[in-house]
């Protein structure tokens, strides 16, 4: 399926005169390869309505068929007595050795922990209730996601819906039993060890605007970071080197990727 931008028509005639393709595009259909993106690889599932815009990604969790990511989470608090509701950090995404697959929907509150791991630096006690929209979920958009799924999703529309699994979630709040995932340390110094993990060529990006935070204002900055190969034993040491030395090849001029991310640079 191509974006009718990229279709020209002839006036005339009626039908499709040239198609306009990007690189990668071009770059796949030149090898007689399936596009990443085509409808053959059962990837695109359509447009979401508006409704499901702003489901947070705890919700897509408690919503999904298959899970083979672990979420680890390590979070800062502020050391300043004056903000105390200011939280900053990064969250990991680990791939398991298994597959979680369900056999009923949704997910209930303990199944989702199971994926969840958070690291809590700080003077006070963890409270989920200060997270903001970091682990929140609401019950209701929920099942409606389900129910939507469910009539519009063939992967959905054999999988049971149990209501009762839903009244395990709140109305509008963190994800129950969250607390039990936190390993908390109130000995070390916050700031010290965000300073040391972050250190770059410039100061990095949570700094800048947690020191600018009103006091009593609530804020939670997190890095999202994913990590596919974390033992580095699935992606050899030659297709590093490879990757590496074609990123130094000329590149079209359109194109827009950067040769060079320096990740927290400033």
């Amino acid at each position: 399926m191509m974006d009718k931008l990229g279709i020209h028509i002839n006036a005339s005639t009626g039908s499709a005169e040239h198609f306009n393709l990007c690189c990668d595009c071009r770059s796949f259909l030149s090898k007689c390869k399936i596009l990443r993106l085509a409808l053959a690889n059962n990837l695109y599932r359509g447009t979401l309505p508006n409704q499901f815009a702003d489901l947070t990604w705890v919700e897509e969790k408690v919503c999904a068929l298959y899970c083979i990511t672990v979420h680890v989470t390590c979070l800062f608090q502020s050391s300043d007595p004056a903000q105390p509701r200011v939280f900053h950090g990064n969250t990991c995404a680990h791939e398991m050795n298994t597959v979680s697959t369900v056999t009923v929907l949704p997910r209930t509150p303990s199944d989702v922990n199971a994926f969840l791991s958070i690291v809590f630096i700080g003077p006070e006690k963890f409270d989920p209730k200060r997270m903001g929209m970091l682990f929140h979920v609401c019950r209701q958009k929920i099942w409606s996601f389900l129910m939507w799924l469910h009539h519009h999703n063939a992967l959905y529309a054999q999988i049971p819906l149990d209501s009762s699994i839903v009244s395990l979630y709140p109305d509008d709040g963190p994800i129950p039993g969250l607390a039990d995932c936190v390993i908390e340390d109130h000995e070390l110094n916050a700031n010290f060890v965000f300073e040391e993990e972050t250190a770059g060529f410039g100061k990095h990006l949570a700094g800048l605007f947690t020191s600018n935070a009103a006091e009593g204002e609530q804020m939670v900055m997190i890095e999202k970071m994913g990590v596919s190969d974390p033992e580095s034993d699935k992606l050899t040491g030659q297709s590093f080197v490879a990757s590496a030395i074609r990123n130094l090849l000329p590149k079209d001029t359109a194109e827009s990727r950067p040769d060079l991310v320096i990740h927290n640079s400033g």
